[in-house]
Order: C-alpha cells, then structure tokens, then sequence
C-alpha cells in the first residue's frame, strides 16, 4: 500500500486508500479509495465501503465529498469516474449528492459516473453561495 502511495503526485495519481474512522470512538467502519491501477481507464476511480451499521447515516457521503476535495485540489486531477452495482441504488445516491454526473450503465448493468474539475468546482461554488 505505501509503494502506490509512494507514486502518486500532483496531476498523477495510482493508488490512495483512506481508513474511516468514527471521530467519537477511533472505530474503524469503512475505507474510501482513489484508484488508477487500471491504466486503461481515463482517470482515477472513486470508491469507498462502510460496515452495514453505519449505512444512512451520511458517512459515505462525507468521505466521497473529502476524495473529491483531495483530488481536485492537492492532486490537481482533472476527472474521476465512479460506480455502483445495479442494486445498490443507496451508493448511486452518494455520487448524485456529491455532483457526479450519471453517464448511464456500465457493461454489468451496474451504474456509471464521471465528474470532471470544472464541474466540482462550479458544484463547489453553488453550495457556497
């Protein structure tokens, strides 16, 4: 893990893989990950996974935002992409709220997401304003 930690840089990212860790108790209940290991792929991709009990709490949601924060800022990526099984409509809802654009279905059915810098950034500004 740290050898693809060791290769990432501004603007080149190969592999971040973050603990989540609950605040109150130090418990660890999930990770959430930026990946390019697939190199034939455009752009990194966005993943996380918490313990079911902590499903619908908002979590997921927290830490996708905070990968999209990493990555358009000290990483200076300029997209992502993201997805989910076609079952899992709770984590398709997390990419929604966090501004990612639904591209369609993926070749398993699943679904399929992408959101660029630009489009982070204009998502990022709105919520200010």
């Amino acid at each position: 893990m740290l050898t693809n930690h060791a290769q990432n840089a501004p603007g080149k990212l190969h592999h971040l893989c973050l603990a989540i860790i609950l605040k109150d108790t130090g418990e660890f209940i999930g990770w959430c990950s930026l990946d390019h290991l697939d190199t034939s792929k455009p752009d990194p991709a966005l993943f996380y996974l918490l313990k079911a009990n902590y499903w619908g709490q908002g979590l997921a949601t927290e830490a996708a935002r905070a990968l999209l924060h990493y990555a358009f800022g000290p990483m200076n990526l300029t997209s992502l992409h993201g997805g989910a099984a076609p079952e899992n409509i709770a984590s398709k809802r997390v990419m929604e709220k966090i501004g990612m654009q639904y591209l369609g279905t993926d070749d398993e059915g699943g679904y399929s997401f992408s959101i660029t810098r630009e489009a982070y950034d204009t998502n990022t500004s709105e919520q200010l304003n």
